[in-house]
This record gives C-alpha cells, structure tokens and sequence, in this order.
C-alpha cells in the first residue's frame, strides 16, 4: 500500500468517527430542554439586542465545531451557542 493510500485510508476512518460522534450528540441533545444562562442576544458579534438569558427552549439541532458543542433552538438564523452558555431543565 503507498503512503498516500495509507494516509487517505486514516483520514476516512477519522472521519467516520468524527460523524458518529455528531450522531450520537445529536441522539443525546435534541429535544432537550435548556434554560440560557449566559448574556445570550441571538447575535454574532455586538449586542443590539436585549439579553436572552433564563429564556428557555428545546434543542433543535446539534453541531460539534472543535472543542466545542454548539445547539441551536430554531429560532435565530444560523446562530448557534455553546453547550457551556446553557443549563438543562
């Protein structure tokens, strides 16, 4: 087998793990109800609107970018927060 077919062969097996991850997040995440406890505003960048924090809802889609976990309720377009700017209730 050639280096590069080796290497493409590691990447694919990363990747496939990588989506079973974001499957089972989304398995364990959607629908779940959670209660914003940061200075949330649906934003990303500035803060023209008022804070969202203590508004609840139910998780509507899950997103692992990195590090980091990300959700989103469905309401504010293409805007996702972090798993860490929430609680669950």
């Amino acid at each position: 087998m050639s280096k590069d077919k080796a290497i493409k062969d590691q990447i694919a097996k990363i990747s496939c793990r990588i989506n079973g991850l974001q499957n089972h997040a989304v398995v364990l995440l959607k629908g779940k109800r959670v209660k914003i406890i940061s200075d949330y505003t649906g934003q990303p960048f500035g803060s023209s609107r008022p804070s969202l924090k203590g508004h609840e809802f139910n998780i509507e889609a899950v997103q692992i970018s990195g590090s980091r976990c990300e959700i989103w309720d469905g309401t504010f377009d293409h805007c996702f927060m972090g798993i860490d700017e929430v609680e669950f209730v």
